[in-house]
């Protein structure tokens, strides 16, 4: 795995996985958001998360992304 996706409220925490998922990153970010991206703590809305999941993967990425639990209120 070289990036994670992680659910966050109503956006997708990025988590690097491996140097190459970090390198990728940085590739795609200014150099202002690296250190939020080495630490897990970018965030992206849920569009740009689809769209950055497909980009990576094309690029030839191991991509998780963790679905949403949707509660349900009885």
């Amino acid at each position: 795995m070289d990036l994670q996706l992680i659910p966050s409220a109503d956006a997708y925490k990025l988590l690097p996985i491996s140097v190459i998922g970090m390198l990728w990153l940085q590739i795609h970010f200014e150099n202002s958001h690296w250190d939020l991206l080495a630490k897990g703590m970018a965030v992206v809305d849920a569009d740009s998360s689809q769209a950055l999941c497909a980009d990576a993967l094309a690029s030839g990425l191991r991509v998780g992304q963790l679905e949403r639990i949707k509660s349900s209120h009885y």
